[in-house]
C-alpha cells in the first residue's frame, strides 16, 4: 500500500505465524456471497471490517460489497445503517451499453418489406459498490432496497457487518520530524528528524532498525532506539559486475528503510512492518 511517500511492507518470522497473521497484509473480509435467482441481484449478507480502517480515503470506508443485479431497468437505492456508528453508503455504479436486436418489435414496414428487427441501445446494470467505515465496535445491520425501472421495491436485502478494534494495524502511527509518514508527498525535502512509533492496544514494540545501501546497493541494517534523531538517504550510488558485466546505478530517489518490529500479545509472533522514506537525488 502507498500513500504519499511511504510505502509499507509487513513480513511475518514464520511460516506458521504467516498464516495466524495473514490478516496484516490482506483487506480485512469475510463474507457470503448470495445469489437470489428470483429477484436478480447478488451480494455480500456478512462483513467483517476493523474500526477506523479505511480503504479509500476519497470514495470508501473499511470495506466493501459489490451489489450486481440481473434484470434489466433495475438499480440499487435506499442503503441505510442500523446504526450511526456505522457508516453505509454506495460509492461507485458500473452500467454497461449494448446494442440488440428488438425481437419484440416487427421486422417488417409499413408497406410490409422486410427490413429486419431494429436494433436497439440498452443499458445493463452492473454491480452496485456499498461502503463501510465504522466508529466503534460491534455488529450491525445494513439493508439495500432492489429497485425496479417503476420505481416500486423489489426486494429489501440486508448484510451483517462485524466490526472490532484494529486487528489487522498493530501499528497505530509512525512520525518522521513531527509529522506522519502518510503525509509527505513524493520525497522528503528534510533529510533529518526524530523518528517515532506508536503500537495499537494487543501489540508490543520490540525494536526499531534503520536500513541504508551500501556500496553493492544491499541494505544493513542497525538498531535504533524510539524517538531516536535518524538522517535519510540522500545519494544511492552503486555498482554490480560479474565476469561479463558491469553496471552501475545513481538512484533518482535514494530509500531509507525503517523496518518496526512487534509482538502480539495474546501469541507473542514476532512481524515486522517496513517503511520506505524518501528523499530526491538533485545532483
Amino acid at each position: 500500500m502507498m500513500r504519499g511517500n511511504m510505502i509499507k511492507k509487513t513480513w511475518i518470522k514464520t511460516a506458521a505465524a504467516a498464516v495466524a497473521c495473514a490478516a496484516l497484509w490482506i483487506m480485512p473480509v469475510q463474507a457470503e456471497y448470495v445469489h437470489d435467482d428470483v429477484n436478480g441481484v447478488s451480494y455480500n449478507d456478512r462483513e467483517t471490517l476493523s474500526v477506523d480502517y479505511a480503504y479509500d480515503y476519497a470514495r470508501g470506508g473499511g470495506t466493501w460489497t459489490d451489489v450486481r443485479v440481473s434484470n434489466d431497468g433495475d438499480t440499487i437505492g435506499n442503503v441505510q445503517s442500523s446504526s450511526p456508528n456505522l457508516i453505509a453508503q454506495i460509492t461507485e455504479k458500473h452500467y454497461s451499453k449494448s446494442k440488440e436486436k428488438d425481437y419484440s418489435a416487427s421486422p417488417y414496414d409499413e408497406n410490409q418489406k422486410y427490413i429486419g428487427y431494429p436494433v436497439v441501445t440498452k443499458i445493463k446494470p452492473g454491480e452496485t459498490r456499498i461502503s463501510f467505515f465504522a466508529k466503534k465496535a460491534g455488529t450491525y445491520k445494513v439493508s439495500f432496497d432492489v429497485i425496479k425501472k417503476d420505481g416500486s421495491i423489489r426486494c429489501k436485502k440486508y448484510i451483517t457487518v462485524t466490526t472490532n478494534y484494529t486487528y489487522d494495524t498493530p501499528i497505530k502511527e509512525v512520525r518522521y520530524a513531527g509529522k506522519l509518514v502518510y503525509d509527505y508527498g513524493p520525497y522528503i525535502t528534510k533529510t533529518s528528524g526524530k523518528i517515532s512509533v506508536k503500537m495499537n492496544k494487543g501489540f508490543k514494540l520490540v525494536r526499531i532498525e534503520i536500513g541504508k545501501p551500501d556500496s553493492t546497493g544491499s541494505y544493513v541494517y542497525k538498531k535504533i532506539k524510539n524517538n531516536a534523531k535518524i538522517k535519510l538517504v540522500t545519494k544511492n550510488v552503486y555498482t554490480q559486475s560479474s565476469s561479463d558485466m558491469k553496471q552501475s546505478y545513481n538512484a533518482l530517489f535514494p530509500e531509507t528503510a525503517i523496518r518496526v518490529y512487534y509482538i502480539k500479545n495474546k501469541d507473542k509472533t514476532e512481524s515486522y512492518t517496513t517503511y520506505d522514506l524518501y528523499t530526491i537525488n538533485k545532483k
